[in-house]
């Protein structure tokens, strides 16, 4: 069996978030690392709770620089915004 081109990955995940469902990020570049994500207008507090029981780190939400603008959240980093 084959792996799926990235581009298809991607295009699964957008329809995963749109479904207000948990993406599980992988980079080749670093074996074993792995982040999951959802979409943050959409997450709950019973999902909150399941990710930072499987997740080694604290949670934080991470904003597009456009989306921390539309919320008057200050601009620290370059191109997103982290916040515990």
């Amino acid at each position: 069996m084959s792996e799926i081109s990235p581009l298809v990955a991607v295009d699964r995940a957008i329809g995963e978030f749109r479904r207000a469902q948990t993406v599980m990020i992988t980079d080749p570049a670093l074996p074993g690392a792995c982040w999951l994500a959802l979409p943050a207008e959409l997450a709950q507090d019973d999902t909150l709770a399941t990710l930072g029981r499987l997740g080694a780190d604290v949670p934080q939400l991470v904003l597009t620089h456009n989306r921390a603008r539309t919320l008057k959240i200050r601009l620290y980093t370059p191109e997103i915004v982290l916040l515990p």
